[in-house]
């Protein structure tokens, strides 16, 4: 199961790696009622995670600060589906002012396909385990023109957004050590870099022969380490460190064929 829905056992010794997609889903969500769109559709595969999605979106709908926002429509389709035309034609006959689909892989890529068939050009989002390069080039002919993601903190930033010296070094480093090695990072880069990094500096702190137990409390009552993605405490958050703090949206503009971060921490828009 991916890593953004998993929820460990406060205490336990399973930890997981980047936000969650609680966060994530809360920051697109404040995004696009910050940016003025309040009509929100949302298609899901009926698979697990599509399941897990529509739960996690529907209780971030629900919460106070979303009380203009309206879930117009909900659509599904079987990940083994090739066409979605007729769920895309349900979908506009909503009129919604943007579309959360919130699947990965292939089922993502017919749903891209239906979006273009069908006309649709209203704003999309997408969660960031479709940030990879490999998927913007194999997908390029059929991306929403509006394609948006919401994800952790790792990507290139304007100036104007500043992170905190800490993690900006963590990332200089990050990119520094991949051109390096001629290779362009994307989210799965960093899903690894980030727990090796935190691993390794416990290591370090409590010794490479230290008892599972040990390496465990440790990183219980880590409340400070700078990654890519931000800085982690994992006191503030049991299991993973990381919040809807340390989530940013994107665009992805391809022109340039990358992501362009659009908001600061929790999905608050940058200013034009």
């Amino acid at each position: 199961m991916p890593v953004a829905t998993i929820r460990p056992e406060p205490g336990s010794y399973v930890f997981t790696s980047s936000v969650a997609t609680d966060d994530a889903n809360r920051a697109i969500i404040r995004y696009f009622r910050l940016s003025g769109l309040k009509r929100i559709a949302l298609i899901t595969a009926t698979d697990a995670m599509g399941q897990l999605a529509e739960q996690s979106i529907e209780a971030a709908l629900r919460l106070p600060e979303n009380k203009d926002v309206v879930l117009v429509h909900k659509a599904e389709f079987n990940p083994a589906d090739v066409s979605i035309a007729a769920q895309i034609e349900r979908l506009k006959a909503a009129s919604p002012d943007a579309l959360l689909a919130w699947n990965t892989g292939a089922p993502i890529a017919t749903v891209f396909k239906g979006i273009i068939q069908g006309g649709l050009d209203i704003p999309v989002a997408t969660n960031y385990g479709n940030m990879t390069y490999a998927q913007m080039k194999a997908y390029a002919g059929f991306l929403p023109r509006q394609l948006y993601f919401s994800g952790p903190e790792w990507l290139p930033h304007p100036p104007s957004l500043d992170l905190g010296s800490e993690v900006e070094a963590a990332q200089k480093d990050f990119f520094a050590e991949f051109a390096a090695a001629g290779i362009s990072p994307d989210i799965a880069h960093t899903m690894v870099w980030d727990p090796m990094m935190i691993l390794i500096d416990t290591l370090r702190a409590v010794g490479p022969d230290a008892p599972a137990a040990a390496i465990r409390d440790h990183l219980l009552h880590l409340t400070k380490h700078a990654g890519v993605n931000g800085n982690y405490d994992f006191e503030a958050v049991p299991q993973r460190g990381l919040s809807d703090k340390n989530v940013v949206v994107s665009r992805w503009d391809p022109e340039r064929g990358t992501w362009q971060v659009v908001s600061r921490p929790t999905g608050l828009p940058l200013a034009p």
